[in-house]
């Protein structure tokens, strides 16, 4: 099933956000927004994208989504 990992599927997967979990290690690959080891995170104040390595470069001081 797709919210365990490990062997026999034993142990249950502790991503957030709609992260996808490794079936064998149980690692999360946080979508697009999100950072941290569960993707418990949003990206910080002026980084966006795929873990949050993208810098906002807005005109006049705004703000990115």
């Amino acid at each position: 099933p797709a919210a365990f990992y490990g062997k026999d599927c034993g142990r249950v997967c502790q991503c957030q956000n709609g992260a996808s979990c490794d079936h064998i290690s149980g690692k999360c690959t946080c979508r697009t927004g999100f950072t941290g080891q569960h993707c418990e995170q949003r990206c910080a104040p002026g980084t966006f994208g795929y873990g949050c390595q993208q810098l906002c470069e807005c005109m006049n001081n705004a703000t990115c989504d």
